[in-house]
C-alpha cells in the first residue's frame, strides 16, 4: 500500500546556515515563487504548446521541488550547480517552471517505477541454476556487457546470499530447497525480488517543456545529464554497459518492501563511519517509529550490503552509495515538495473500464492523465 497518500509536503524553511551567497539567493527565489497562486502564463500561447506540461505543476510544488532539492543535494557540487541554474532563470517564471519540470521528470522520475516490482523468478529459472554455477561461470557473467534481468538476478542473488539485507529474509524457495537441512539455526523465509535503484532509462530526453526552456537548458538533453549534474558524478560510467542492470544498481529485496522502494516511499540513509551500512526511512511515518514497529516484523538494526567474492581477483560490488544517496534525495524531494502525488497520479494504472464507462464518471481527467503519461514517456 503506497504511503504517499499520507500528506508529507512541507513548506520551505529558512535557508540553512551552510548555504553560500548564491545558494541562499536561489533558495530565496524558491520561497518567493512558493507563495504565488499561479504562473500567470498560458501554455497555449507558448511555442511548442501542444506538448507543454511544465505549467501543470503549481508554483508551490515547483518551488518546493527546487528548494528541497537544494537542501537535500547529496553533493556540494550538485547544490552549487542547481543554485546556478535557478539564478539563471532570473525573473522568468517560464524558465523557473521549466527547470522544476526537468528536476521532477529528469531526476526524480528515473528513480520512480510506476509499473511496480520486477516479477519474481521461479526457483527453476534462477535459484537452482545459481546454486550450481561455478566461479568461472559467474566471472564470465559479471564481465558480460548488457546483462539481462535474469543474469543480473543470478549475480545479485549470489552476492546477497539470496537474502534481503533490509529484512533479513532468505528467499523462501531457496531456503526450502537448499537450506532446510541446516540444524540449530532459525531461518526467516520470504519471497524476494531484485530492486533497481535507478529503474528508468537515463538516456531518454525530458519532454513537456517549452521552446524557451529547451533553448536555455540545452544541457538537459537526457536524464543522464541531469542526474550527473545534480549527483556530482558520472552516472553513465558508474552503470557501465549494463545500464540499469548493473549489479551496483540492484539488490535483493523482500516483496514486502519492493513496491515502497520503487515508488520512493522507502529509502536508505547511510550510517556515519560505517561503509555500505544504512538505515531504513519511510515516508509519512514518524521518525520515532522503527521499521519493525511499522511493519510488525523484526528487522535487522541496520541494512548492511556485502561484496560478493567470486574468486581472489573477481568481486561483485555492493550497491553504489552514490546511487543510493541520489535515490534518497529524490525520495525526499518528491515527498517534501508534494511532487510524489503529482507523479503517482500521472503514472498510475488507469481506472477500470466499467468505472470509466459509467454515466456518472467524468473521463476528462483520465484522458488528460493518459495523454500526459504518453508525452512524458515518449
Amino acid at each position: 500500500m503506497p504511503l504517499a497518500g499520507k500528506k508529507t509536503a512541507q513548506e520551505l524553511r529558512p535557508p540553512p546556515d551552510t548555504f553560500d551567497v548564491e545558494e541562499q539567493q536561489a533558495y530565496e527565489r524558491c520561497q518567493m515563487v512558493e507563495g504565488m497562486g499561479g504562473w500567470g502564463l498560458i501554455a497555449a500561447e507558448l511555442p511548442g504548446a501542444s506538448e507543454i506540461l511544465m505549467l501543470d505543476m503549481p508554483p508551490r510544488t515547483a518551488a518546493r521541488a527546487l528548494g528541497w532539492a537544494l537542501v537535500l543535494a547529496p553533493s556540494d557540487s550538485g547544490r552549487k550547480w542547481l543554485a546556478g541554474q535557478i539564478l539563471v532563470c532570473g525573473e522568468s517564471l517560464e524558465l523557473f517552471a521549466g527547470l522544476a519540470h526537468l528536476i521532477v521528470f529528469g531526476l526524480v522520475r528515473v528513480f520512480y517505477n510506476p509499473k511496480g516490482p520486477t516479477p519474481t523468478l521461479s526457483v527453476d529459472q534462477s535459484l537452482q541454476e545459481s546454486s550450481r554455477e561455478n566461479a568461472g561461470h559467474l566471472d564470465a557473467l559479471l564481465k558480460k556487457p548488457q546483462k539481462s534481468l535474469k543474469e543480473l538476478r543470478k549475480l545479485v542473488s549470489f552476492r546477497d546470499e539470496h537474502t534481503c539485507p533490509l529484512t533479513g529474509d532468505v528467499n523462501s524457495q531457496y531456503a526450502i530447497k537448499y537450506r532446510s537441512v541446516e540444524i540449530g539455526r532459525t531461518i526467516v523465509m520470504g519471497p524476494t525480488q531484485v530492486a533497481h535503484i535507478i529503474s528508468q532509462s537515463i538516456f531518454e530526453s525530458v519532454r513537456g517543456t517549452s521552446t524557451a526552456v529547451d533553448a536555455k537548458f540545452d544541457w538537459a538533453k537526457s536524464a543522464a545529464a541531469i542526474v550527473a549534474c545534480y549527483g556530482g558524478f558520472d552516472v553513465e560510467r558508474t552503470l557501465g554497459t549494463d545500464g540499469v542492470h548493473s549489479p551496483c544498481n540492484a539488490f535483493t529485496i523482500s516483496t514486502l518492501l519492493h513496491e515502497l522502494f520503487d515508488i520512493l516511499d522507502l529509502w536508505l540513509e547511510p550510517v556515519q563511519d560505517a561503509a555500505d551500512t544504512y538505515e531504513i526511512k519511510l515516508a509519512g511515518i514518524s521518525p520515532d517509529i522503527t521499521p519493525s514497529q511499522a511493519f510488525n516484523k523484526e528487522f535487522p538494526p541496520y541494512v548492511k550490503f556485502k561484496t560478493g567474492t567470486i574468486s581472489r581477483d573477481t568481486i561483485i560490488p555492493p550497491p553504489d552509495p552514490q546511487l543510493i544517496a541520489l535515490h534518497a534525495a529524490c525520495a525526499g524531494i518528491a515527498h517534501m515538495s508534494g511532487a510524489a502525488d503529482y507523479i503517482q497520479d500521472i503514472f498510475r494504472e488507469p481506472e477500470p473500464v466499467d468505472e470509466m464507462t459509467s454515466p456518472y464518471y467524468d473521463a476528462s481527467h483520465e484522458l488528460s492523465r493518459a495523454l500526459k503519461a504518453i508525452i512524458l514517456q515518449g
